[in-house]
C-alpha cells in the first residue's frame, strides 16, 4: 500500500491498516472466507520481466526476484478471485478510510 501518495510503497502500511481495522471494533483475517465483512485491497503487484541469461550473469538473483513477483501477481489474484466469489466488498485504501469514518477523523491527534 502507498499510504501517503508519494508513489512508493510504505513497507508499515499493513500494520497501520490492521490497527485501524481493530480501533474501529473489527478482526483481521490472514485468509479471505464467507465470514469476511469486506477486503482491504491495494494495487495489483506489478511482476518484474522475466531475466535474460545476461540480465542473469550480471544479477544472479534476477530469476528469483522474477519468480517472486510472479508468485505476488497470482496469490493478489488468487486473494481477489476469492473474494468476488463469496461477494465480498472490495476496498481500496481510500475507499476504506471512507467506510469507517476514519476520513474525516484524520486530522485528529492519535488517529494511527
Amino acid at each position: 500500500f502507498d499510504l501517503d501518495g508519494d508513489k512508493s510503497i510504505d513497507y508499515d502500511a499493513v500494520n497501520k491498516i490492521k490497527t485501524l481495522i481493530e480501533k474501529w471494533g473489527g478482526r483481521v483475517a490472514d485468509t479471505v472466507s464467507i465470514d469476511a465483512d469486506f477486503l482491504v485491497l491495494g494495487k495489483a503487484p506489478k511482476v518484474l520481466g522475466k531475466p535474460t541469461f545476461e540480465a542473469m550473469e550480471v544479477d544472479p538473483m534476477a530469476m528469483v526476484k522474477y519468480q517472486a513477483s510472479v508468485q505476488k501477481a497470482v496469490h493478489y489474484r488468487q486473494v481477489q478471485n476469492r473474494a468476488q466469489a463469496f461477494s465480498i466488498p472490495v476496498f481500496n485504501y481510500e475507499r476504506f478510510l471512507y467506510f469507517i469514518g476514519y476520513k474525516t477523523q484524520a486530522r485528529r491527534a492519535g488517529a494511527f
